[in-house]
């Protein structure tokens, strides 16, 4: 009854289901082998039978000199057996080695005990069954007999046995074929099998180090972590990663790790030498497995450890940053798999470079945005505020030198009353440069601050609506959009006159949006925005995290503003 097999995986169970086969192939050839010796044993000592009634013979020995009987008693077998006929005393009568012919087989009974039990079995009826014999070249091996006796009347008392033997192993060579067929199978499967699954996990890994290295901005300063991460993730024996200096023909080693010789970070190195140098000035990926004559080394009479390696350029498009470097101390190691894993780490880290250069840039570009910000606020509040002052003071003298008393109260009462604004509006600005507790508040909370601001100082109305669930954002993503929406409602403070205002936050899966309209007079966006200080820097918000701001206004019908950021 066939039993089930609880295997561990499909790997095995191939294995144990091409070893049953094979198992089974050779139990059938080996009951095949045995069926034919039977048959050949059948066969010759009918033959002998059907001889024998038509011959008598004195005696046994004038029997052994028979040539005619011999030809019959002496057949080959297969390409290794035999047939040979020995009496029922035990004496060989017709053998295939003439110098065994009239020797007692009962001498071998204490060196080839099996043997001799399937001999003893023969004299008193048939016989069959293995033992272990010494082939030509002094190999044991085993062989298997049948025995036949046999009662002519012509040599009565005595009998004769028919023995047909055979090395086994001659049936079992297709078994030992397919068995090998099978087990050269599966060893390219379980290296197929192996090799997909390190594919599969490389795979994995590279994506789990992509995210990590897409989560820093400054990825600079976090590459030793990284590289660090990389060579346990990857479990290379050595990985350094070289970065080009602007302008300049040499590399710097930022980091490494692993079994790595002693090579301080910061060293220098030339891209006109060693492989590292080949690979940052031809942007191709190199794989070592062997001496390369086409590479100059770094340096003269330097000896060569390194039996495996792979050395990637870090290139963005045409642009090669950098060069990251795998070494193993085994040859053959690294293969073009490793290869693709290798180039596609460069290929990650050259992303989040040119990502971290471009957030830099961003970065600076916003603080210059929030300069001109500020600039305008001086201009458009501080700086008009001031001038109105010195209208004022200077019509204050005049009516001092004309004496006229009547307007001089009116006068100071103005010039108070536009220091007291420009006093308030100073605090304004000073409030929103104030990061606010951005951390621990939500983006609503943030929003619905502005809104109680906006409403304490003007006679207007707010409708703020938000649908959707909060998906975890980045704080500086929260803060860009709180931002973006304390510009568009200074917007709407300074200049719109607008009675009401609908503001809308949308959370989805992908994205948040943030919408604000108002009914005020508008503008031609068409024409006005693209010289406007806010709203430049709404989209410069939006840009650093892949988002957008749109502006739609026409005068005398309000302005909306239409702010998307990807989470």
């Amino acid at each position: 009854m066939f039993t089930p097999l609880h295997l561990e995986s499909p790997l095995e169970d191939s294995i144990q289901i091409g070893q049953k086969a094979a198992n089974l192939a050779a139990e059938a050839l080996e009951a095949l082998g045995k069926q034919l010796i039977r048959q050949k044993a059948n066969d010759i000592t009918r033959q002998i039978e059907i001889y024998l009634t038509c011959h008598t013979y004195p005696t046994l020995e004038a029997l052994s000199t028979d040539a005619k009987l011999a030809a019959i008693a002496v057949q080959r077998v297969g390409q290794t057996g035999y047939s040979a006929v020995h009496d029922t005393q035990g004496i060989n009568r017709f053998h295939v080695n003439p110098e065994l012919i009239g020797a007692d087989l009962r001498h071998l009974a204490s060196r080839f005990q099996n043997f001799w039990e399937i001999i003893e079995q023969s004299l008193v009826g048939e016989s069959e069954g293995y033992y272990e014999f010494k082939d030509y070249e002094g190999n044991i091996r085993k062989k298997y007999m049948v025995c036949h006796p046999i009662w002519p009347p012509s040599i009565k008392p005595h009998g004769l046995v028919v023995a047909v033997t055979v090395f086994m192993d001659e049936f079992l060579q297709p078994s030992r074929e397919i068995h090998q067929s099978i087990l050269t199978l599966l060893n390219y499967l379980e290296e197929r099998t192996r090799a997909e699954k390190r594919r599969a996990d490389q795979l994995r890994a590279i994506n789990e180090v992509g995210q990590k290295i897409s989560a820093v901005m400054d990825v600079e300063q976090v590459l030793p972590s990284i590289v660090t991460s990389l060579q346990e993730i990857f479990a290379f024996h050595s990985i350094r990663v070289y970065l080009k200096q602007p302008q300049a023909r040499f590399m710097v080693l930022v980091a490494q790790a692993g079994q790595t010789k002693e090579k301080p970070i910061g060293t220098l190195l030339s891209i006109e030498e060693g492989i590292e140098g080949y690979v940052a000035r031809s942007g191709q990926p190199h794989l070592e497995n062997e001496e390369s004559p086409h590479i100059i080394r770094s340096g003269r009479n330097t000896p060569v450890e390194t039996l495996s390696r792979i050395v990637v350029p870090i290139k963005i498009g045409c642009d090669t940053l950098g060069v990251l470097d795998v070494q193993s101390p085994r040859h053959g190691s690294l293969d073009t798999h490793d290869l693709f894993t290798v180039q596609t780490l460069a290929d990650q880290i050259a992303i989040a470079l040119e990502n971290s250069r471009m957030y830099q840039e961003l970065r600076e570009m916003a603080v210059i945005e929030e300069r001109n910000r500020i600039a305008r606020e001086i201009h458009d509040t501080l700086a008009q505020g001031f001038a109105g002052i010195l209208m004022q003071v200077e019509a204050l003298r005049q009516s001092l030198s004309t004496g006229d008393t009547g307007s001089i109260n009116d006068h100071l009462m103005r010039i108070q009353s536009i220091a007291r604004e420009n006093l308030n509006e100073a605090r304004r600005s000073v409030q929103s440069l104030r990061p606010p507790a951005i951390s621990q508040q939500s983006l609503e909370e943030l929003i619905q601050n502005e809104i109680e601001k906006l409403t304490r100082d003007l006679a207007i109305n707010v409708q703020f609506h938000v649908t959707g669930n909060p998906p975890l954002i980045p704080t500086d993503a929260k803060q860009a959009l709180y931002r973006i929406a304390q510009e568009a409602l200074s917007n709407v403070r300074k200049h719109s006159q607008a009675t009401t205002v609908q503001i809308v936050l949308v959370y989805s899966e992908r994205s948040i949006t943030l919408w604000v309209q108002d009914n005020g007079i508008g503008f031609d966006s068409k024409v006005q925005f693209e010289h406007s200080f806010g709203i430049t820097c709404m989209r410069e918000r939006a840009r650093m995290f892949g988002g957008m701001v749109n502006v739609h206004s026409e005068k005398g019908k309000g302005t909306t503003i239409e702010a998307v950021i990807p989470v």
